[in-house]
């Protein structure tokens, strides 16, 4: 607080560095120091960082104060500030109204020291409650948007998270499943990797505090990346999958320095431990539905295949029942002509079916390739070439042969316009519905 000095003194003192070195330099000196003529006058003790003296000098001549007494806010085990008496005589105090002085700042210090005392006391009950309440969230709920945001109003009863994100990387990706702006939740975005705050922090798997002058953090850190909005203050944890770190989580502020302290990172990091199990959570649950899907899709599969009568009608009614399931571009069920020696597309499905009736003789493209050999195969990216699949479009193809024994009775042919769109998954399932069609058939 301040009374006769201007509205801009305080502010230039804190940030600039000139509050923390009178601060300390009349702890040293035993509790008060009295400077006279400040703009001549050499540094008293020069035992700090270099530069922050003339930094003081500078601040209180702007402010045209010449003369300045300051008393140190202390008690035995802290330094919690300092009093700050400007004065036009060079001597204002004597000796009785200085002890007078110092004996009212041990009285400061001693209800600020009880302050804290108590402030600390009830900032352990408070983080205790809300780590169990984030925990019962955690438990509780299994979608991952839902367990976010709730860890972040949570975070927000104990430090400022009006500015706050969950990002995680997969691949060359970083994607932000929870950014808050000013404290508006902005829409999920993605950005390549590059060499920013978070990277450091996924790559190293430490936490990491800047309280202040973060560009030269930055630079010392070798964080090259700086987002639009840049930051003054910054506080991030790891988010760790399976003991390795895949995410982060942080908060931040760019409008003041000393914003965020080492309990708000001691915090987030348990607080991203907790997102690391919901992640898992959700993976487990989410697998779990996943499986339920699968084995719906082929008892549908089976039960069209016993019941249907008409080849055709089958094997259009099964298409249709992947299309709904996988939601790939192309769909399509060959079966081969043994007088023609074609593959003709029997049925299909998808966001461009065009090839219904269309005839591939064999080893002429992949499907044409895959009914001569009857080895499946799985292109994932086509590069800058053609996969010659049924669809030029293609960017990925998996095209598996129905075979009953020894016998090709056709190929199942799926393809995308995207790359990389066959998980393990997708593969093990369509390999399995190829064996249903293959015994329906025969």
């Amino acid at each position: 607080m301040q009374r006769g000095f201007s509205a801009e003194l305080v502010a230039k003192l804190e940030s600039e560095g000139a509050g923390e070195y009178i601060s300390e330099l009349a702890y040293r000196r035993g509790g008060f120091i009295t400077f006279r003529s400040i703009s001549e006058l050499s540094e008293p003790l020069p035992a700090f960082a270099s530069g922050r003296f003339e930094q003081f000098k500078k601040v209180l001549t702007e402010e045209n104060i010449r003369q300045l007494t300051a008393v140190s806010l202390q008690t035995r085990e802290h330094n919690f500030g300092v009093i700050l008496f400007p004065h036009a005589e060079r001597k204002m105090f004597g000796s009785s109204n200085l002890r007078l002085l110092i004996g009212l700042a041990l009285q400061i210090g001693l209800t600020l020291e009880n302050y804290v005392v108590m402030h600390d006391a009830q900032r352990r009950t408070k983080e205790f409650e809300l780590l169990t309440q984030i925990g019962q969230a955690i438990s509780s709920r299994l979608d991952q948007d839902e367990v976010l945001r709730t860890i972040q109003k949570e975070l927000g009863q104990l430090f400022d998270t009006t500015n706050f994100y969950v990002a995680f990387q997969e691949g060359d990706q970083i994607h932000f499943e929870l950014e808050i702006e000013n404290g508006v939740v902005l829409p999920k975005r993605t950005r390549k990797v590059s060499t920013g705050l978070t990277e450091y922090i996924i790559r190293t798997g430490q936490p990491l505090l800047i309280r202040s002058e973060l560009e030269k953090t930055r630079d010392k850190l070798g964080v090259t990346f700086i987002p639009p909005r840049a930051a003054k203050c910054f506080c991030g944890a790891p988010i760790l999958l399976g003991g390795k770190p895949c995410g982060a989580m942080a908060a931040l502020n760019s409008e003041r320095e000393f914003i965020f302290e080492q309990r708000d990172l001691d915090v987030m990091q348990t607080a991203a431990g907790q997102v690391g199990v919901a992640i898992e959570n959700a993976r487990l649950f989410a697998e779990e539905q996943r499986r339920s899907r699968q084995f719906a899709f082929l008892n549908n599969i089976s039960k069209t295949a016993i019941s249907s009568e008409d080849a055709e009608q089958m094997l259009a009614e099964i298409v249709s029942e992947i299309q709904k399931n996988f939601r790939f571009d192309h769909i399509g069920i060959g079966i081969l002509d043994y007088v023609t020696k074609d593959i003709e597309i029997k049925a299909e499905a998808g966001a461009t079916a065009k090839a219904l009736g269309k005839r591939i003789p064999l080893g002429v493209g992949i499907l044409g390739r895959v009914a001569r050999t009857g080895e499946t195969a799985l292109v994932q990216n086509a590069g800058e070439g053609h996969l010659l699949g049924v669809l030029q479009e293609s960017r990925a193809v998996l095209c598996i042969p129905i075979t009953y024994g020894e016998t090709l009775l056709g190929v199942l042919n799926v393809e995308s316009q995207r790359e990389n769109a066959f998980s393990p998954q997708d593969v093990l399932i369509l390999n399995t519905l190829a064996d249903l069609l293959a015994t329906a058939l025969h």
